[in-house]
């Protein structure tokens, strides 16, 4: 199973799961080492579990500490024992009076995080496996092709490509040299246009959104007069890296880059997404009208803050979604329960197949209820 499968079925069990009146803790930590050599995950853990235990104590009581208590030690027991020396970042949700417990180890830092509530919270999962994170790598000259799919920095999938180098006989006259020479400008030609086509048909199979060229400068812009439209417009980063580089060194080298060319992508939903607003064009903000689009199938990217969390009322019988004060489903008249909104919104966008940005940092959309859309209709 690859690191994206991984990710998936994890997500899906987790969305899958009832929210109950026990605590569900789940917690995401950076354990890449220092400049030291150390790593200092445990200070933030600590930190943190202090700051909770007062919060659930006046809000749960004494009974709901001490299961808190039980899932923290349950946690620290792993981090001690069973953390991988590669992993430079971990997932981790546990239950213990649900008998629950799942890690996942990451060759990447996650951003911190703990949670304690009736429902595991998944933003920062649904981060890792959605946005951007799965990209395809093209390293290329003339006679050699590399295709990589990358998620994370797990190399998923991977083709290579061989270009015949033609054979350079009869070049004594200057009609022969003519004549080489152009047959050698076709020989390229073909290899890149059949390069453009694999590029094309990986990309669609593994379903990556990013491309990336590594090559010479003249290289490249001949390989983007094959690509496909849509094909070339995920194009992120560009590079001049021999075709010979090990994947390891060139999926490093890229990384940061391509990431940062992610991040700005999201701004660029964001600033979409305000431009619509101002001019009242297929979009919406606020949980309300945002959460009635939703169910409505309408939306295309779902834009949340990383601040959003908000709870709300679900019908337990057809399912219907209220942001608030619904006792009872207006469709169904069935009593409605309390769920945690923000799970129960990624988890219909994704059964949708709808695209879900996460904001990093403050913006307009925390004034507006913390979620809004772009809509397809």
């Amino acid at each position: 199973m690859t690191l994206q499968e991984e990710i998936g079925k994890l997500l899906e069990e987790l969305l899958d799961l009832d929210e109950s009146d026990h605590l569900f803790v789940s917690l995401y930590l950076d354990t890449s080492v220092n400049t030291e050599g150390h790593r200092v995950h445990s200070i933030y853990l600590k930190q943190k579990v202090a700051d909770l235990i007062p919060v659930i104590e006046a809000g749960k009581g004494e009974a709901a500490v001490r299961e808190f208590r039980q899932n923290i030690s349950r946690i620290e027991q792993f981090l001690a024992q069973g953390l991988e020396k590669s992993t430079r970042g971990v997932a981790m949700f546990s239950s213990t009076a649900r008998s629950y417990f799942k890690v996942l180890q990451l060759p990447v830092p996650v951003r911190n995080k703990i949670a304690a509530s009736r429902a595991p919270n998944l933003d920062v999962l649904i981060e890792l496996f959605q946005q951007n994170v799965h990209f395809c790598v093209v390293v290329f000259d003339q006679q050699t092709a590399r295709i990589l799919s990358v998620y994370l920095t797990d190399v998923v999938r991977k083709r290579e490509l061989s270009n015949p180098s033609v054979s350079a006989r009869n070049q004594e006259g200057s009609a022969s040299r003519v004549r080489y020479e152009r047959r050698e400008r076709d020989v390229v030609q073909h290899f890149l246009r059949d390069l453009a086509q694999a590029v094309d048909n990986l990309m669609r199979a593994e379903q990556t959104r990013g491309l990336v060229l590594l090559g010479t400068q003249a290289n490249v812009a001949e390989l983007r007069k094959f690509l496909l439209p849509e094909i070339d417009k995920q194009v992120l980063l560009t590079q001049n890296l021999p075709a010979t580089t090990p994947d390891s060194q060139l999926i490093e080298r890229v990384l940061a880059e391509v990431r940062s060319v992610q991040q700005t992508l999201t701004r660029q939903a964001l600033d979409q997404l305000y431009d619509r607003l101002s001019q009242d064009y297929l979009s919406s903000a606020g949980l309300e009208r945002t959460l009635f689009e939703l169910q409505q199938g309408k939306i295309q990217t779902l834009i949340i803050s990383g601040q959003f969390a908000e709870r709300g009322r679900k019908c337990p019988k057809c399912g219907s979604l209220f942001a608030s004060g619904a006792a009872e489903c207006t469709y169904c008249r069935t009593p409605t329960i309390d769920v945690d909104l923000r799970n129960q919104m990624e988890k219909l966008a994704r059964h949708q197949g709808v695209k879900i940005e996460v904001l990093e940092g403050p913006s307009f959309l925390d004034h507006l209820g913390g979620v809004g859309a772009l809509l397809r209709f």
